[in-house]
């Protein structure tokens, strides 16, 4: 298997980039789940997860306290909500910030699902862009449910972008419901769907290993065709840094089928 290039990727987030976040948003035919109790930060001050292992490093190095607070004001003149997680993404070589993304307060949440608001900030010298507001989800694994306490999330388990299902005539597209995304993460991370696979086009132990790392990555977006889907798992750190697995999957009448898997590089 190839290592796959990431152009689709990058075109794909900036698409995302421009939907807007609203209160009271829905998925298009999302059945409700069971609900918890709201959502409360386990801390008064955000909490910050530094990519790609979840603490400070060379490449990603701990925010000051000054630049802490810059962020949290940024934030704070675009909505009254609370941030609950800043995501700080490796710096550029040279040691200038990447950009990080704040996650706000979950606005819904289930025994599965966690769904919000997220901004995108860049810092360039003493200035500071942020982008419009996105959707995330953040989608716990089968055997866990999500309580109402907001701690730090694993590598596996931090949210990611809200996908959507496309039309490919009309090239429509609406949310993905909870339901869809939930079973689709399922499967791509219970490494049966890999070793029962008589369909794919590489062999048993590639599959496997495919499988065994999308496990433990972090999932970047998700996206469904008619019945083809396909779940980047990885980090994009800025336009052309990037890396993870590629997973494709066919919707069948009995749930999922896999097709194949590699790495993707940027």
């Amino acid at each position: 298997m190839r290592t796959r290039t990431i152009q689709s990727l990058i075109l794909a987030t900036i698409m995302l980039a421009g939907a807007g976040c609203g209160h009271g948003w829905s998925s298009r035919g999302s059945q409700p789940l069971s609900t918890t109790e709201p959502c409360s930060p386990s801390s008064q001050k955000p909490l910050v997860f530094y990519d790609e292992t979840g603490t400070p490093s060379d490449k990603a190095p701990a925010l000051s306290e000054l630049e802490l607070r810059r962020i949290i004001d940024a934030v704070a003149v675009q909505t009254r909500d609370r941030s609950w997680l800043i995501r700080v993404k490796p710096s550029f070589p040279g040691g200038a910030r990447a950009g990080v993304v704040v996650y706000l307060t979950p606005q819904q949440q289930t025994v599965r699902i966690r769904t919000g608001c997220a901004y995108s900030i860049v810092t360039w010298d003493e200035k500071m862009d942020i982008a419009s507001p996105w959707k995330y989800i953040q989608v716990s694994k089968p055997d866990e449910a999500f309580a109402n306490q907001l701690p730090l999330p694993s590598v596996g388990d931090l949210p990611f972008r809200r996908p959507n299902v496309v039309e490919p005539n009309s090239g429509k597209s609406w949310p993905m419901s909870d339901e869809e995304v939930i079973s689709i993460l399922d499967f791509v991370r219970d490494l049966s769907s890999y070793k029962s696979s008589t369909t794919s086009r590489s062999s048993s132990t590639w599959n496997e290993r495919v499988g065994r790392d999308a496990q433990k990555l972090p999932i970047l977006w998700i996206s469904r065709r008619e019945d083809t889907i396909q779940v980047h798992f990885g980090y994009q750190h800025s336009g052309l840094r990037g890396h993870g697995v590629m997973v494709t999957i066919d919707r069948t009448p009995t749930g999922y089928r896999f097709v194949e898997g590699g790495p993707w590089v940027s």
